[in-house]
């Protein structure tokens, strides 16, 4: 009887957990009209990053979350702001972040920011990098730190814009955060009796 019961419990959990998150982004949103920002979890936190402002918010989890009562904080970290681009963690745990559009070369180039220093600077020296988008995807594979990134729509490097009604990229390229400086690979894997689609303003996950 127990197996049963456990699995109910496991599925109210799950049902809790979905309904939590649009919730939180709803109420940061609102908060500090932040849009088209990206999202990272690090240390029992989730940061939200980018959109229209130039600060970090942080909500720290570790003794729950009350949904009515939601506690951002800012952080120290300023950066222009950015759209429709990406954040992760690299190897050591450092977050970086790459604009889709709307900001500076620095950003659509890469920064890092480093907790010890509370700072964020250019990222090192990238090769190979591939063309700026917006609205592309960046999967972080956990067990080799390297980051697959795919599609988007590509970016005026003069003027910082794009455009949405520009034909999506089906580019596929890997980045190794473990490597100094970390190296770019353009990737070309094969596809039976298909081609690889184009996308953007899409989601991605590892499996």
């Amino acid at each position: 009887m127990m197996k049963p019961r456990a699995g109910k419990s496991l599925v109210k959990i799950a049902i809790i957990a979905l309904a939590l998150l649009p919730n939180l982004i709803l109420a940061q949103q609102e908060s500090d009209e932040r849009a088209y920002f990206s999202t990272l979890v690090y240390n029992h936190s989730i940061y939200a990053v980018g959109g229209t402002m130039t600060q970090f918010s942080i909500l720290d989890y570790t003794n729950g979350i009350d949904v009515n009562t939601l506690k951002w904080q800012l952080l120290k970290y300023k950066i222009p702001p950015y759209e429709h681009g990406v954040a992760f963690k690299d190897a050591n745990g450092d977050f970086l972040l790459q604009a889709g559009g709307n900001s500076t070369t620095d950003m659509e180039e890469m920064v890092k920011c480093t907790h010890k220093t509370l700072s964020c600077t250019s990222a090192l020296s990238l090769k190979n990098s591939p063309p700026v988008t917006a609205l592309m995807t960046a999967t972080v594979n956990p067990n080799t730190n390297l980051v697959y990134y795919y599609g988007g729509v590509m970016v005026n490097t003069v003027t910082h814009e794009y455009r949405m009604t520009t034909n999506a990229s089906s580019t596929f390229t890997s980045l190794d955060t473990t490597k100094n400086p970390m190296a770019w690979e353009s990737l070309n894997p094969s596809y039976p009796n298909a081609h690889r689609p184009s996308r953007a303003g899409h989601s991605s996950n590892i499996m």
